[in-house]
């Protein structure tokens, strides 16, 4: 199990710094996208960031894209912009989920994964579509703003999947803290990447070292 952290952030330079600080302890981001469609936030664009060279702070990153847009494909356009090994997985809607047939002809080069909201049920998910994606990310917060209200029963949804046969990386996104870990540590299914959003981009800087220490001997006593 691994820590992304998201960096959700309506002014730049607030997510450069963000960036430039947690860089010094993860490798791999996601970054969240909201305009004000999908969600009822706006946060920084994916151009915003080109234009403030928020991808050229420091090299060997991986970047995660949440597009919490009613427009995917307009957004894919910008991120085609970054090379190809800075990607990871572009994590769109299921309310809004492309065919994916012509996803891949028209961007061969990325990955693409399922959000699944609150209300999206696994039993209803197209299984021939989740055969064929690398990620799913299951949100245990209604999206839009960091600090929301973990819901504990979307968890499930994680033996859901792993009972209906899919295998590969499961996301989870959405009030992962210190409350909530002993929570989600305790499910028979847990999942393999942890998003872990304000716990660290709104920690108090005295505070911050401590919680980065937490998540990683948490993690470690689990292996």
């Amino acid at each position: 199990m691994i820590v992304t952290p998201a960096l959700l952030e309506q002014k730049v330079e607030k997510q450069k710094e963000e960036l430039i600080s947690l860089s010094l302890h993860y490798s791999r981001f996601q970054i969240d996208i909201a305009d004000n469609t999908l969600v009822p936030n706006t946060t920084t664009q994916v151009d915003e960031l080109f234009q403030s060279s928020f991808f050229n702070i420091t090299s060997g990153l991986t970047f995660d894209f949440h597009l919490m847009v009613s427009d995917p494909k307009k957004h894919i356009e910008a991120i085609v912009k970054l090379p190809k090994k800075r990607v990871g997985v572009i994590l769109i809607h299921n309310s809004v989920f492309p065919d994916y047939s012509l996803l891949k002809i028209s961007y061969p080069q990325f990955r693409f994964g399922l959000v699944l909201n609150p209300e999206d049920e696994v039993d209803r998910l197209d299984k021939a579509l989740l055969s064929l994606l690398p990620s799913v990310q299951i949100m245990t917060i209604v999206p839009g703003f960091q600090g929301s209200s973990f819901i504990e029963e979307t968890l499930t949804k994680i033996e859901q999947l792993r009972k209906c046969g899919y295998k590969k990386e499961i996301l989870i996104d959405g009030s992962v803290n210190e409350k909530t870990i002993p929570i989600i540590f305790s499910k028979t299914y847990k999942p393999d990447v942890l998003g872990v959003g304000s716990y660290l981009t709104k920690s108090p800087k005295q505070d911050l070292k401590k919680r980065i220490n937490y998540l990683k001997t948490t993690l470690l006593s689990r292996e």
